[in-house]
Order: structure tokens, then C-alpha cells, then sequence
């Protein structure tokens, strides 16, 4: 699923053949260079699709909760586009998990003893159509 996604944010902001961020001035600013976007007064986003999953993931995984289900995982990912980038994202990443079903209609039920049962969904936010 996430890598589904990654290729929708690949698409739309291009791909870096690196990973690592520029190294910081003696002075303690970041270059942006071609990696983060030239936004002002904001915190440093990646300019690149692959950077940008990468954070999101990074950034999602401390905002859900332990143990979480495909469908918490899809939510603090969309969090986490939000707090980063204002939710410039959204429509794109919504478009990535609905294809492989983790869309709005996605749905878990918990059974005790047993686990859960998971529900495909494919729709996307009325705004992404």
C-alpha cells in the first residue's frame, strides 16, 4: 500500500537520487539546495516524492498509536502531510490508499480472541474526486 502511494508522490514532485539531506553550515542553517523546497517560514519539506514519503512515514509513526492497524497507520500518514506540508498531499495520498482499498469507506471490526476483520473501501474525500 505505501508502496502505491510512493509512486502517486513520486509523480506528482519527482524523484532524488539521494536519501540524505544536505549537511548543515558551520553556522547551524541548512542549505536547501535540491533537496528541501525554498518555503519560507516554514519547517524544511522535502522537494522530492521519495524524501517526502520518507518523512511522512517517519513523522506518521510518532503520531499513531502502538500497535496500529492499517487503517491508524493511513490516518497519521495524512496527519503527518498535514502538519507538514498544510495537507498539500492529501488528495494525492488519499488516490494512493484508496486504490489498494484503504479508502474513506475502509472499515475494521474487532472480534475478541479472534482479531479483526477488515473491510475494502475505494472511495476518496469528495474534494480528491
Amino acid at each position: 500500500m505505501l508502496w502505491v502511494v510512493f509512486h502517486h508522490l513520486v509523480q506528482e514532485h519527482g524523484y532524488s537520487p539521494t536519501l540524505f539531506p544536505p549537511q548543515p553550515f558551520p553556522n547551524g542553517t541548512t542549505p536547501i539546495g535540491n533537496f528541501y523546497r525554498p518555503d519560507e517560514g516554514k519547517s524544511l519539506i522535502p522537494k522530492h516524492g521519495n524524501t517526502l514519503m520518507i518523512q511522512l512515514v517517519i513523522s506518521a509513526m510518532k503520531l499513531q498509536p502502538c500497535r496500529p492497524t492499517f487503517l491508524n497507520a493511513r490516518d497519521a500518514i495524512l496527519e503527518a502531510d498535514y502538519h507538514l506540508t498544510g495537507g498539500e498531499n492529501n488528495c494525492t495520498i488519499w488516490a494512493g490508499f484508496s486504490s489498494r482499498g484503504l479508502g474513506l469507506d475502509a472499515s475494521e471490526s474487532h472480534i475478541p480472541d479472534w482479531g479483526t476483520i477488515h473491510t475494502d473501501g475505494f472511495k476518496v474525500p469528495d474534494e480528491c474526486r
